[in-house]
C-alpha cells in the first residue's frame, strides 16, 4: 500500500465532518451485548485456543486501563517467580549437588 503524502482538496474539505463523526462515535457508546460477544468468540478464534475469560469493558478508555493492569500483574508475577522461585531452586541445587 502506498503511503499518503498529501490530501486532495476534497479530502481537506471533509476533514472536519469526518473528525466530528468519529468523535461522536467515540463518545456515544451503548451497552455491550455480552451474550452476543460470548457467542461470537468461538467464531473469531476458529482453529485457535479460545480464551478462558472474556472481559467486557465499558469504553475504550476502560479497556486500555484493563490491559495495563493485566500487563502489570503478568509482569509482576513473572518477575516474582523468576526472582524468588528460580533463585531458591538454583541455590538449593548448587548447595546440594
Amino acid at each position: 500500500m502506498k503511503k499518503i503524502e498529501t490530501l486532495t482538496v476534497e479530502q481537506v474539505a471533509i476533514m472536519r465532518d469526518v473528525a466530528r463523526e468519529w468523535i461522536e462515535r467515540e463518545s456515544t457508546w451503548r451497552p455491550v451485548n455480552v451474550g452476543a460477544v460470548a457467542n461470537a468468540i468461538p467464531l473469531l478464534y476458529r482453529n485457535m485456543t479460545v480464551p478462558r475469560a472474556i472481559i467486557v469493558a465499558s469504553s475504550p478508555w476502560h479497556a486500555n486501563k484493563i490491559a495495563n493492569v493485566h500487563d502489570n500483574v503478568r509482569n509482576n508475577v513473572r518477575n516474582n517467580v523468576v526472582n524468588n522461585v528460580y533463585d531458591n531452586v538454583a541455590d538449593n541445587v548448587r548447595n546440594n549437588v
